[in-house]
């Protein structure tokens, strides 16, 4: 039997082998990953794509939402975006409205999104929310902050196009881990840490792990992320809630390389360069690259 083993857990890994679970019944899936390291334990923002993921592996969002903290997500809003107390933008998710101008029964010209602008060049009046509300009509859902996705009311196949998820990434994979992967006798959940990757003319030859065991496989997936730098959100978002030094030390605990303080407060900045250490080497020689390539 082929065996494929995925290093790192979190939603990154539990997703891969949920899918490969789903996709590849007769293959052996075995998951690594450290007990050592801890989750922030945030929000996760999804788009729409994730629906086709959802059909793909055969899960249906009214069992994994009870158990994540999830709510649908129909739209990004920004507020102020335009200017100072000038409202809420949206940007709702799914397919947008056109309009035709017909001359007889001929279409003369489609109105794009775009011919907008022209709009609030001749109407400078006309509020920013008025863009979304005319080209989608999700936001009549949006502004009463209501939604109905049983197929009954309306078909399954459009409403997929229009809604996403929040929600908490830490229990999504741990629902994923438990309702998906422990229960199919194919898969193998390892504790570990992974000290060292042997290499031959093929690859990795295997994963030396914390407790010496080796772990061969035909194939090795990192979901690791630690060939690329972490980067916080703002430790100041309003989905933290322990307070500027806390979220700080716990964004560091869960392996953030750059910690990221938005709101340009001086004396904020200043209490966060007394707790939180100096750049690494590893994250020197990433940033310089960035630098290097954006010339």
């Amino acid at each position: 039997m082929i065996n494929i083993t995925i290093v790192g857990g979190g939603s990154a890994g539990w997703m891969t082998a949920t899918t490969l679970l789903n996709q590849f019944p007769n293959k052996k899936i075995t998951l690594v990953e450290s007990s050592n390291i801890s989750n922030i334990g945030v929000g996760e923002s999804t788009v729409p794509g994730i629906n086709r993921w959802l059909k793909l592996v055969d899960i249906d969002f009214l069992d994994f939402m009870p158990h994540t903290d999830s709510v649908f997500k129909l739209s990004i809003a920004f507020k102020d975006w335009y200017r100072k107390n000038s409202g809420t933008f949206h940007y709702p998710f799914g397919p947008s409205r056109h309009q035709y101008v017909k001359f007889g029964t001929k279409e003369l010209h489609e109105i794009e999104l775009t011919d907008w602008h022209l709009k609030k060049i001749f109407y400078p009046e006309t509020p920013v929310s008025d863009y979304a509300e005319w080209f989608y009509p999700s936001m009549a859902l949006i502004n009463q902050n209501k939604y109905f996705p049983n197929q009954s009311d309306l078909d399954r196949g459009e409403l997929d196009s229009e809604h996403a998820y929040q929600f908490d990434a830490t229990k999504f994979g741990m629902w994923l881990r438990d309702t998906y992967c422990n229960t199919n006798s194919n898969f193998t959940h390892i504790l570990g840490e992974v000290e060292e990757t042997p290499l031959n003319d093929n690859g990795i030859k295997y994963l030396l792990l914390d407790d010496g065991r080796r772990l061969e496989a035909d194939l090795f997936i990192d979901c690791t992320g630690f060939k690329g730098i972490l980067i916080s959100d703002d430790i100041l978002m309003k989905a933290l809630r322990y307070g500027l030094k806390n979220n700080a030390i716990r964004a560091l605990d869960a392996g953030c390389n750059l910690i990221l303080h938005c709101n340009g407060n001086i004396r904020e900045m200043s209490k966060l360069t007394k707790i939180i250490p100096k750049i690494d080497k590893f994250t020197q020689k990433k940033t310089s690259d960035l630098y290097k390539f954006l010339g």
